[in-house]
């Protein structure tokens, strides 16, 4: 034990010999206790437990996820058509098919920030092409018309307001989905009314007769009647709505499964055309594809293609689906429900 008090008092002569030494060699005086620092130590304040367990805890959830997947997907306004894609953290992506024919698609893209608070866009940069297309409808060569377009999209919930000053557009409101998602204002009037006039009574009646003679018409050429129908098989459904001028609005929906129950995975044909009331058959040439996720909060989508192939064959409560690009109903038959 005094050996040891020995060697602490010989360091602590060393340690006060050299800082000595180390002063003189400045020409001053020094006190060494003014060599060590004052330290400061803050305590904590310790709240007890009451306050402590004192009501929930409230945390605030961090948000990583850009606002534009929330309102991405398919959009219409009769023959025009907008594709809404979420692009990085905060960017959307549009492409607007203004016009088309047999022969060339004018487009407009646009590429602009997606504003969260407001759910909407503002964009300079709107880009118009003219694409030329072969007789298989692939795009051969484009032109630019412009690439500083102004304008803004804001968006709802189920529908965008577009307004365009390079384009003269005002207050234009495309609908979210497909025309195949949408009936008309008279058939939403039919259904909620609930009296009728003997005059209206009278039309209706008129009008179903007219009705029938047309579907007995068709059903002696080809079996499909006017109207709305559904067709499953498997996982896929065929909604399907045919005026009476023959023409057709088609959505294919394709559900895949989850097997965490997380997600809802879709997919998503949209096309139209004309039926031959001769063969029930309907061609077309404009299918529009969407890949869509689904969460509880989130829906994400984007758009694969917008110029598929193929043909549905109407038989009675059948319905046979020829999918040019993909075949993906090769051998399936769709049932009517």
């Amino acid at each position: 034990m005094n050996k040891k008090i020995v060697v602490v008092l010989a360091t602590s002569a060393m340690i006060v010999s050299t800082l000595g030494a180390s002063v003189a060699c400045a020409n001053k005086s020094m006190d060494v206790t003014n060599l060590i620092p004052a330290v400061t130590v803050q305590v904590p304040e310790i709240k007890p437990v009451s306050m402590i367990n004192e009501g929930p805890i409230e945390v605030t959830p961090v948000l990583f996820q850009n606002p534009a997947v929330n309102f991405a997907g398919n959009y219409f306004n009769n023959r025009t058509t907008l594709f809404v894609e979420a692009d990085g953290t905060d960017n959307a992506k549009l492409t607007i098919v203004l016009a088309e024919d047999a022969k060339s698609r004018t487009v407009l893209n646009i590429d602009a920030k997606f504003n969260g608070d407001t759910n909407s866009i503002e964009y300079t940069n709107g880009t118009k092409k003219t694409i030329a297309l072969d007789k298989d409808r692939n795009a051969v060569s484009e032109k630019e018309i412009y690439n500083n377009g102004t304008g803004k999209f804001v968006f709802g919930e189920k529908e965008a307001v577009w307004n365009d000053t390079t384009e003269k557009i005002s207050d234009m409101v495309f609908k979210f989905g497909t025309p195949a998602d949408m009936t008309t204002d008279i058939q939403n009037g039919t259904q909620k009314t609930t009296k009728k006039t003997a005059k209206k009574t009278a039309k209706k009646a008129k009008k179903s007769k007219k009705s029938k003679k047309n579907n007995k018409k068709n059903t002696s050429e080809a079996k499909f009647t006017y109207g709305k129908s559904t067709y499953t098989a498997k996982n896929v459904t065929i909604k399907v709505t045919i005026s009476k001028d023959n023409s057709v609005q088609v959505l294919v929906v394709r559900d895949l499964p989850d097997q965490d129950g997380v997600y809802g995975i879709t997919n998503e044909w949209a096309f139209s055309g004309r039926i031959d009331p001769k063969t029930g058959i309907l061609s077309y040439d404009n299918c529009q594809k969407m890949y869509m996720v689904r969460t509880v909060h989130v829906r994400q989508a984007r758009c694969d293609y917008i110029c598929g192939k193929g043909e549905l064959r109407f038989d009675g409560n059948r319905v046979f689906w020829n999918d040019y690009k993909e075949h993906h109903a090769d051998g399936l038959y769709f049932s009517k429900v």
